[in-house]
């Protein structure tokens, strides 16, 4: 049985359709329903209310998993999720139970761009988590993925409404690099990290085929929509600071933050990416499949 968190959203609902796929036994922690994550075979996967900020619901939760595997990570905080409570107190908590659980494989998704020196307090909170995992005890996987790109992601198809335009506003210089990995190819590594023969205590990063520019970026989305390239409008980040501090000093969910804008002006790429070499994936092109999803 594989315990999971955070997996019926975005990057967890695809990686539990390839574990159900694989004939795993699946226990899925939620808080409110199966959200991503239906029409699952319900011989093989369970739903169990719970939320990882809240330690006593989590008790017996993981009785009599072998894996444990937390999906569940926030890029905006609010005032009752912040990314301290999230990433850090809820890996904690789930950490706790996985001992009590005896819990023999903790793989956990994390962020490229994790670092001890974080441009962020995303980052800074990542990295407390993965530290957190190292001094645990129990065997770990921790994963760095890129950017990722799917049907349900958020940053893309954020993006997508403003191609329909013939200027497109950019934040920062639009050199800011990227290196997008498809959500399926992080789903498959997750499927080869709970088998045996993986290797474990390991931090990977794990990316698409090719580092792009932001601008770039942009001009392949457009491609996927069989559009021009669209005038670009670079707007710098200087000037987008003192706006989205006011967002979030007046707006409970901000479309925009300091932290986002921060993490905008750093390249996201890796030069080690564990994809191919350590799982044995081969990754998905961007434009190529951005295009297959878009256009039907």
């Amino acid at each position: 049985m594989i315990f999971i968190s955070g997996g019926t959203g975005f990057i967890g609902s695809h990686a539990v359709r390839k574990l159900a796929a694989a004939e795993h036994k699946l226990r899925l922690l939620t808080v409110k329903g199966p959200g991503l994550a239906t029409g699952l075979p319900p011989d093989q996967v369970e739903y169990s209310l719970g939320n990882i900020t809240d330690p006593v619901s989590l008790k017996g939760k993981m009785d009599g998993c072998d894996v444990a595997i937390n999906f569940v990570g926030i890029i905006i905080q609010v005032r009752d999720a912040t990314f301290e409570r999230i990433h850090v107190e809820g890996v904690r908590n789930l950490l706790e139970e996985a001992k009590r659980a005896g819990v023999k494989r903790f793989i956990h998704i994390s962020a490229l761009g994790t670092s001890e020196t974080p441009a962020s307090e995303y980052f800074r909170t990542k990295w407390l988590a993965e530290q957190l995992i190292k001094t645990s005890g129990i065997p770990y996987v921790i994963l760095r993925p890129a950017l990722v790109f799917g049907p349900e992601d958020k940053f893309f198809n954020m993006l997508k409404p403003t191609l329909y335009s013939p200027i497109v506003p950019v934040v920062g210089t639009g050199k800011t690099k990227f290196q997008p990995i498809w959500v399926e190819d992080i789903a498959s590594c997750i499927v080869k990290s709970v088998g045996e023969e993986k290797p474990l205590n390991g931090v990977w990063e794990i990316a698409g085929p090719e580092q792009m520019t932001f601008d770039t970026v942009l001009d392949r989305m457009a491609d996927a929509l069989n559009m021009a390239p669209r005038i670009k409008l670079h707007v710098p980040v200087s000037l987008m600071m003192p706006v989205a501090r006011l967002m979030e000093a007046v707006l409970p969910k901000p479309p925009l933050t300091t932290d986002q804008l921060k993490m905008l002006s750093i390249d996201n790429v890796t030069a080690a990416n564990a994809l191919t070499d350590v799982f044995g994936v081969q990754p998905h092109s961007f434009r190529e499949t951005v295009t297959q999803y878009w256009r039907t």
